[in-house]
């Protein structure tokens, strides 16, 4: 019977967890054996009598690393020496950004697989893309960090004293968390401005409704940028009253 770990997040304000005690009962009905170190799930609000309810073993950090086949995790850990030979460690683990990390986890025979690097395109990996659904999640915290922080108002309110005006909010890239930043911002009552530099999301951020800034780009530049880089832009004369138009539309 193969044995997965849970391992305790110990990276500074992180509050998820590797495995909610719902997927742990799933893995049980596999047949699989699950470890969870105590306290894993806290911060999470999943209490360690959640994941025993769910047919797991709650056991120390040591107990984890020496007992289980397979070792999950959100960041790398801190200790993963501690991990043996011919394990498997499961996790967003960045490699293409900490090259020390592949490196000692390959000198430790450690087997890695990070999901961050899943392909997206795959329809059968699509149950497996934690990259999405937590770039969704970004987007919505970072419109709400916004709002926070603004010192006015995103909506529109009229009172007994006065009216003030919505926030004028731009929106720069238009992936999943961009766009999520978009409707959630407009949920708020901003009036949101989106750009991309591909020419086929600015159809995204029109859907949403939110106006889209108009700049120019040579037309197949966006595809011939190096990737992870977008192409340096000229703005057209016309952006700045482009937008204009739009929020006014919006208005």
């Amino acid at each position: 019977m193969a044995t997965v770990g849970v391992l305790r997040e110990t990276a500074g304000r992180e509050r998820r967890v590797a495995l909610t005690p719902d997927g742990a009962g799933r893995l049980r009905k596999q047949d699989v054996s699950v470890l969870v170190e105590a306290g894993a799930g806290s911060r999470a609000w999943f209490g360690d009598i959640d994941y025993e309810g769910a047919g797991a073993v709650v056991v120390t950090r040591e107990q984890v690393y020496a007992e289980s086949d397979v070792l999950l995790c959100l960041h790398p850990p801190e200790d993963v020496v501690a991990a043996r030979p011919g394990q498997l460690l499961v996790g967003l683990l960045g490699p293409l950004t900490d090259l020390d990390l592949a490196q000692r986890l390959a000198s430790a025979g450690i087997t890695a697989i990070s999901l961050d690097l899943l392909p997206r395109t795959l329809s059968r990996a699509q149950s497996m893309d934690a990259l999405t659904s937590q770039a969704n999640v970004a987007g919505y915290k970072a419109a709400l960090l916004a709002a926070e922080a603004y010192a006015g108002f995103f909506p529109m309110l009229m009172t007994a004293a006065g009216t003030t005006r919505p926030a004028q909010v731009l929106v720069l890239g238009a992936g999943v968390a961009g766009l999520q930043a978009i409707a959630t911002a407009r949920r708020l009552g901003a009036l949101v401005t989106g750009y991309d530099v591909r020419e086929a999301a600015r159809a995204d951020i029109a859907s949403t409704g939110a106006a889209v800034l108009d700049v120019s780009v040579p037309r197949g530049t966006a595809r011939a940028a190096t990737p992870g880089r977008c192409p340096r832009t000229r703005a057209r004369p016309s952006s700045r009253a482009s937008m204009r138009r739009s929020r006014a539309s919006t208005w």
